[in-house]
């Protein structure tokens, strides 16, 4: 058993479903590739805005998991249903 305590918190974390994907990662559950989800980011049809934690671009998986659910809306029309709702879309 390792002794040192981040080593220890780390492994303790390592069984929970990330929170937050890379630009490659949310691609892979969107089904496209990279390129594709650049693409389709730049096209204003990514819906979820990602944010920016140091120096990385991140997409909250609950978000695209919902973006996906409602059919992959627009950006615009994803920035409207969250408005509806409070910024929460469900």
């Amino acid at each position: 058993m390792p002794t040192d305590p981040e080593t220890r918190t780390r492994d303790r974390l390592d069984w929970l479903p990330p929170l937050l994907l890379a630009a490659r990662d949310a691609a892979r559950l969107c089904a496209v590739s990279v390129p594709t989800w650049y693409r389709l980011r730049s096209a204003g049809k990514i819906g979820p805005v990602p944010i920016r934690l140091g120096g990385r671009v991140l997409w909250r998986v609950e978000e695209l998991t919902e973006w996906v659910r409602l059919g992959c809306p627009s950006r615009q029309e994803w920035e409207a249903l969250k408005a509806q709702t409070n910024g929460r879309v469900r």
